[in-house]
């Protein structure tokens, strides 16, 4: 581990300059990050962890909070806040030869499957 003084010689600052600013306040933009964190925080744990970025959002403009979509998406990835998904998995993409037997079984087993064509002759 280095010291203080070498690491501020290095950097190009002074010892005096690095230790006034450990005792400064937090700047306003990370007092104002912490205000949203516990915002979005507790519309979260009331949404029963099923609100993502859209009803956050949507909810902190009703409450006539303004903040941009990305700092959103900045702030709840920090913080590690996601919404739960609770739809079950739908997959629309099947095999033909699946989706033929299983949709039109009576089609595709039957022998006659010139009397079910429809069009042109």
């Amino acid at each position: 581990m280095h010291s203080i003084a070498a690491m501020c010689h290095v950097l190009g600052v002074s010892a005096g300059g690095y230790s006034t600013r450990l005792k400064r306040p937090p700047s306003l933009r990370p007092q104002a990050d912490s205000e949203l964190d516990r915002r979005i925080a507790e519309i979260h744990r009331r949404s029963n962890a099923t609100y993502g970025v859209a009803r956050i959002h949507a909810e902190l403009d009703a409450q006539g909070i303004l903040v941009g979509r990305k700092r959103m998406v900045q702030q709840m990835t920090a913080t590690k806040i996601r919404n739960v998904n609770r739809r079950k998995w739908l997959n629309t993409t099947v095999c033909v030869s699946v989706r033929q037997q299983t949709i039109f079984p009576t089609l595709v087993m039957s022998d006659s499957l010139q009397s079910f064509y429809v069009g042109p002759s």
